[in-house]
């Protein structure tokens, strides 16, 4: 095919980024045109939080040597217009090496976006749902209370985890197991409203005790 013989091979493979903040890439495609013009796009999706970095980028199908770089520096393998060789097929597979197929320029690009997004470091965060005030405690049982409460601040709801706070100390941790108003199981109570609350955690609630209701996220971060 036109172009087979005019690829071109990133100089400083030792220095591939194998961590988790790099995407590596192996670029095969038809001709050597289609190769410019991913390159170009590509160049221009890098972000501040995760880096892309090519290779190898030739014409010419998939090949067995193709495999082994991607094996050894944890690489994606695109293959724009070409097709893979039986060899390299089957050392892929058992190497668990990826090669993704592709027709279309767009979808070559979607789709190293969605695999940057991937390895872009995921953030925990505490989401504070509401605060209940406990008016009376009916039931104690091993590390379960049956507690009576006043939502105050945001909503109560049904499975959070909860702090404890006493005064304006933390005292403990615990769940939200369930939560009833006029018997009935219910899922959240608004601002304002009683409702009843069975609490799980190590430490026992007291009458004046504060149940500060929160959940934890994950979030994505940006390219």
């Amino acid at each position: 095919r036109e172009g087979q013989k005019n690829n071109k091979i990133t100089e400083s493979l030792p220095e591939a980024e194998v961590n988790t903040r790099t995407l590596n890439l192996i670029l095969k495609t038809d001709v050597v045109g289609s190769l410019e013009a991913i390159e170009e796009v590509l160049g221009g999706i890098s972000g501040e939080k995760t880096k892309l970095k090519i290779l190898k980028a030739e014409a010419g199908e998939v090949n067995e040597t193709d495999v082994r770089l991607a094996k050894n520096t944890n690489s994606k393998i695109l293959a724009f217009r070409v097709k893979s060789n039986p060899i390299a097929k089957n050392l892929a597979e058992k190497e668990k090496v990826r090669i993704l197929n592709f027709e279309v320029i767009y979808e070559l690009i979607e789709s190293v976006r969605k695999l940057m997004e991937k390895i872009v470091e995921s953030e925990v965060v505490k989401v504070d749902i509401g605060k209940v005030k406990v008016l009376a405690v009916f039931l104690t049982e091993k590390n379960r209370q049956i507690l009576g409460g006043k939502v105050i601040e945001g909503e109560a709801r049904k499975g959070v985890s909860v702090e404890i706070l006493r005064g304006n100390e933390k005292i403990g941790d615990g769940k939200i197991i369930n939560l009833q108003r006029n018997k009935k199981d219910i899922v959240k109570m608004p601002k304002g409203e009683e409702c009843g609350l069975l609490y799980e955690g190590g430490v026992r609630a007291q009458d004046g005790d504060i149940l500060a209701m929160y959940v934890k996220e994950e979030r994505k971060g940006e390219l």
